[in-house]
């Protein structure tokens, strides 16, 4: 899992026990979620900006919030363990 993708992403799985919302961008006022991801999805962590993670998954990308927790093989994902966008 916490290999770091050739991009540059962390990998890891979503460890909240409730969905989590995926934003278009990093200022999701006034949108809609483009999905929901659930507990132990795989995401790669591929930034931090603003209180938010750019993460990519099966499916798509976009912005969760900095308060998820993802887990990945070096324990939970936090801002500095990834660069910023």
């Amino acid at each position: 899992m916490a290999a770091l993708a050739g991009c540059g992403g962390l990998d890891g799985k979503i460890g909240n026990y409730d969905k989590v919302a995926v934003w278009p961008s990093a200022n999701p006022v006034g949108q809609q979620p483009t999905t929901e991801l659930t507990t132990l999805a795989p995401v790669t962590v591929e930034c931090y900006t603003g209180g938010m993670y750019k993460i990519s998954y099966d499916g798509g990308s976009g912005y969760v919030d900095a308060h998820t927790s993802i887990m990945s093989d070096k324990g939970e994902v936090s801002p500095s363990m990834v660069s910023g966008c």
